[in-house]
């Protein structure tokens, strides 16, 4: 029994390594604003992540994105929807626009993603950008799971989301990521 727990100590403290030593080059820059793999400045509103979409996007992908309806933009999924994850989501888990909606109950980059674009579909339509993300996450959620269940109603969402924020809020209190710790240590 001591050699198997010796052994899970040293396989357990490798993993800690190599998760430090191979998070060490992303945060090199020493802020959680830009990634130190792609040079792209991390949002930390949603009017910045438009900012950020128009500067990068070619004007025939926005045309194209106006005329998708809110249910085709998962084709967006994995090339643009991907490249939000890679770039201002994965590189720093405590991100300014990661940790804002974390803080309003979203902690899933694939939904943060396609909240992002499907706002940004919303502001290049109306020129608006939205301004309560906790009524987006709300909604995101609503309209995914209604398609599995027709008596879901609104109000069970938004306090799941509710308890979500206060769990979230809890642990990261108690105790701090990986990806968190190794953004504050730089």
């Amino acid at each position: 029994m001591k050699l198997f727990k010796r052994i899970l100590s040293a396989v357990l403290s490798f993993g800690m390594i190599f998760n430090f030593a191979f998070s060490l080059p992303v945060f090199a820059e020493g802020d959680a604003s830009t990634s130190a793999i792609s040079g792209s400045y991390i949002p930390k509103t949603l009017e910045e992540c438009y900012v950020e979409l128009d500067k990068k996007l070619s004007q025939e992908l926005k045309d194209q994105l106006k005329t998708y309806s809110e249910y085709d933009l998962w084709r967006y999924h994995m090339g643009l929807g991907l490249w939000i994850r890679n770039n201002w989501l994965y590189p720093c888990m405590n991100s300014r626009i990661y940790m804002l909606f974390e803080d309003n109950g979203c902690d899933f980059a694939d939904d943060i993603s396609a909240i992002i674009i499907k706002n940004y579909r919303n502001y290049l339509l109306t020129g608006e950008s939205a301004t309560n993300i906790f009524e987006l996450v709300i909604d995101h959620e609503f309209k995914n799971l209604s398609r599995f269940d027709k008596d879901l109603k609104r109000e069970t969402i938004e306090s799941k989301v509710r308890d979500r924020v206060v769990r979230i809020r809890a642990e990261r209190t108690r105790k701090p990521r990986t990806a968190v710790l190794a953004c504050t240590l730089l």
